[in-house]
């Protein structure tokens, strides 16, 4: 959709006093599975503060007269920055999607971008057959009004001559590896799978520290689910998204019992994603509400790094301490009996934070509790360096920094000590079936380390002794607690987490005894 749309002419219509005069569509993204329709606007930075929530509500109102049929209408607004970097961009989008011809003849050497007075432009030194074509073509208009409805600046473009100009015979290939500063992440695109086009830059996934509209990243797919809704039966799709910056959450709702749109993707494969990245009330932190996938190639050599090598770390074994047993005593008699499930046996109860909540997250705390004949005996903690950028998302719900973490051992050493530690006791662990369990084998698999020890989920026995009490009650850790008694203090915290699920763990035991 271009600067000069109908729908703008609509909307200044409405208003005699131009108040929306400078307002361009940059694209429209039309997802006719989802009945949806996201129209992208640019509103000038200077005017940005000062567009007013009602001034949105008007521009959506008025979208959704336009398109009274669609069921999901959403205006996304955009604050412009304009820099030659981020034009320069776009004049080599704009050339790769509509003049392949013209992708080795017309490159940095012999295009000028200026930027005056908040006025762009662009001057292209061309041979004068090549500007023969281009002017047959219409490339000029073409070119200008697709910078119109990027930018809401004047914008120029013409042609000087020149007698020769140098080809670049890997143009096409050099293409998409476009960095424009220190957290874009250069990539070729490869073949759409569902969505719109790819118009932005991806941006480290690190650098996302808040709920934003118009998200771009790239990454290694994980943790992929196919999953049913329960009350639509309409198929959606969890995954996540790892760039070695950090990992996103990252889902994808369809509006149809039978849609396979995301099918094709599996575990391991290289896509960039665009959406909305808001708050995840189902698993906490943030969460992209995605709206596009392709397949891509990614440049890692264009993520700059804070260290390219692991420092090397003094050895400090992790040392067991005993357990404050205050309030032990009460979670069942002392002239009771010892439940038989705890009698005579070992148990560790451990909790992990990570980086993330996909399967192939980092450690970086774990903690254990050693519960033998029913006592709480010691405990084992540690914070662990994961040598990645602990995403702000993950440090929303656990508090954990990169500075916290800065002088912590490396999981290449933790995991072998807690591997001793633990023995061949049985391992616990709240929801352990879906996380802890796995991202624990994950992780030791790296640094060749097993854990065939038995497993049980505090979870799955809260939902058999309720099933056996005729109770619907929330299964969370913290409802629980409270259930039985049992004070949980800094929750999501691994030590204060294993503490409590240790004592959930003797109380359940008992409940079920026999």
């Amino acid at each position: 959709m271009q600067g000069n749309s109908e729908f703008l002419k609509y909307l200044n219509s409405l208003y005699d006093d131009g108040r929306y005069d400078w307002l361009r569509i940059r694209r429209a993204d039309v997802d006719i599975d989802a009945d949806s329709l996201i129209v992208e606007f640019v509103v000038p930075y200077e005017k940005y503060d000062g567009f007013t929530d009602d001034d949105r509500n008007a521009v959506l109102s008025a979208l959704k007269e336009i398109f009274p049929d669609v069921k999901d209408v959403r205006a996304v607004f955009r604050k412009n920055y304009t820099s030659v970097e981020a034009v320069a961009y776009l004049v080599k989008t704009f050339i790769a999607e509509n003049y392949r011809a013209l992708v080795s003849i017309i490159g940095d050497s012999n295009t000028d971008i200026t930027i005056n007075d908040g006025k762009v432009s662009v001057v292209f030194r061309v041979t004068p057959a090549t500007s023969a074509l281009m002017e047959a073509s219409g490339f000029n208009k073409k070119l200008k009004d697709y910078l119109d409805s990027n930018y809401t600046d004047e914008t120029s473009v013409s042609t000087e001559f020149a007698e020769a100009v140098s080809v670049n015979q890997n143009a096409e290939e050099d293409l998409q590896t476009v960095v424009v500063d220190d957290h874009t992440i250069g990539y070729k695109l490869g073949h759409k799978i569902c969505g719109g086009e790819i118009k932005q830059i991806p941006r480290y996934i690190s650098h996302f520290k808040e709920p934003s509209d118009g998200v771009c990243v790239v990454g290694e797919v994980s943790a992929f689910q196919r999953r049913i809704a329960k009350q639509s039966k309409n198929v959606f799709y969890n995954f996540s998204l790892g760039d070695t910056t950090g990992i996103m959450n990252c889902c994808y709702f369809t509006r149809s019992q039978t849609s396979g749109a995301l099918d094709v993707l599996k575990d391991g494969d290289s896509i960039i994603a665009a959406g909305d990245l808001q708050t995840d009330d189902y698993r906490g932190g943030l969460s992209l509400r995605v709206r596009t996938v392709w397949t891509c190639t990614i440049d890692y050599s264009t993520i700059i790094k804070k260290e390219n090598v692991k420092r090397r770390k003094p050895y400090r074994p992790i040392t067991p301490k005993p357990v404050d047993t205050v309030g032990q005593q009460n979670l069942f008699e002392m002239d009771k009996p010892v439940p038989s499930l705890l009698k005579g046996k070992t148990y560790v109860v451990f909790d992990l934070e990570t980086t993330g909540l996909g399967s192939d997250c980092s450690i970086i705390e774990i903690s254990g509790i050693k519960v033998v004949d029913g006592k709480l005996t010691s405990s084992w903690t540690t914070l662990i360096d994961p040598f990645m950028h602990i995403p702000e998302s993950s440090t929303e719900v656990h508090g954990i920094t990169d500075a916290d973490v800065a002088d912590a051992p490396y999981a290449e050493t933790v995991l072998p000590e807690f591997a001793k530690w633990a023995g061949n006791a049985c391992l616990v662990a709240h929801n352990g079936n879906m996380f802890d369990f796995g991202v624990l084998n994950a992780q030791g698999a790296k640094y060749g380390v097993s854990f065939p020890n038995e497993h049980m989920d505090t979870l799955v026995m809260a939902a058999r002794y309720h099933d056996r009490i005729g109770r619907n009650s929330k299964l969370n850790l913290t409802a629980l607690c409270k259930e039985f008694g049992i004070e949980l203090t800094n929750a999501h915290s691994a030590y204060y987490d294993a503490l409590a699920t240790a004592q959930l763990f003797v109380k359940l035991c008992e409940e079920l005894d026999g």
